[in-house]
């Protein structure tokens, strides 16, 4: 009984920082809902990719900076830079096991003014035969989806 009634006091503790946490993030509700313009080249790039998920096969494999849209819409993916870092191997492993094919999902990243993670997207297109499979354009950004093909 005498356990039961020192841990009342540490309850009321409880309730009152859980008031006082509520109470100090109320004021930042309208800020955490907001949807300011400067993502705009993001939220394109998920929207895009979605549109871009659905027309992909079974069976295939997406190489893309973002892997992980891919895998939640039901996509295989990985990483691009996979296909330039072992560039014989990686490829030749994923056209011999993926039927439906390899694709490479040219998304917000190769947009950016980064130079780095442009000379992913360029130089990918570079070293590998491929077909643009769908397009699409916003402000000066664009999104693409290529299939890359297996070299003769």
């Amino acid at each position: 009984m005498l356990a039961a009634a020192s841990r009342c006091p540490d309850r009321q503790w409880y309730s009152i920082i859980t008031v006082f946490l509520v109470l100090a993030f109320f004021p930042f509700l309208p800020e955490v809902r907001a949807v300011p313009f400067e993502a705009w080249a993001s939220r394109a790039d998920h929207h895009y990719a979605q549109e871009m998920a659905k027309k992909i096969p079974e069976q295939s494999m997406v190489l893309t900076h973002n892997p992980g849209m891919f895998h939640l819409w039901g996509n295989n993916a990985a990483q691009a830079s996979i296909a330039l870092e072992e560039p014989g191997h990686a490829l030749n492993y994923y056209f011999g096991r993926f039927s439906g094919g390899v694709f490479f999902h040219y998304n917000f990243w190769c947009n950016v003014n980064d130079p780095l993670q442009n000379s992913f997207c360029t130089r990918l297109l570079e070293r590998h035969r491929h077909e643009l499979i769908m397009e699409f354009r916003e402000n000066n950004f664009r999104y693409a989806l290529y299939r890359l093909l297996p070299q003769p």
